[in-house]
């Protein structure tokens, strides 16, 4: 999740990306003003397919700051109706069993979960084919 954070900075604002560091001041190191701003959080939501509200995208100042909201907004997806419909697949990192929420209420074909075990970033998409849910750390890889 970090590294995709840190690639979408890094080409919206033109920065070689050993620039783009979690301490990295978007403003202050790399000279975003508030259209690059814009344009990062719409490229991250549009990635990891959530939507973080305004008063919260105007208190970021790090690069930092983008991963802890993706991780908050990320696990909201899936908490907020944990129990209804409740699935399960395993996480191609640490092979471990990770519950997901199957109401996919948001505009995706895929949904954004966090291992608990490994804390990596998951996209879990149900494949028709297989007929069963799949796992990916990077959706772009494995998503057609």
């Amino acid at each position: 999740m970090k590294d995709k954070i840190i690639k979408i900075v890094a080409e919206t604002l033109h920065r070689d990306i050993l620039q783009c560091t979690p301490k990295a001041k978007l403003v202050e190191d790399l000279d975003a003003d508030d259209c690059d701003m814009m344009e990062i959080m719409i490229a991250v939501e549009d990635e990891f397919c959530i939507s973080i509200p305004f008063e919260d995208q105007v208190e970021i100042k790090t690069i930092q700051d983008i991963f802890n909201l993706v991780e908050k907004y990320g696990e909201y997806i899936m908490a907020k109706d944990f129990f209804q419909n409740s699935e399960e697949v395993v996480c191609p990192n640490c092979g471990e069993g990770v519950e997901f929420s199957s109401d996919n209420d948001h505009d995706c074909d895929y949904t954004v979960v966090i291992c608990n075990y490994c804390d990596v970033t998951l996209a879990v998409w149900y494949d028709e084919n297989e007929k069963e849910y799949i796992a990916s750390i990077d959706k772009k890889k494995e998503i057609k």
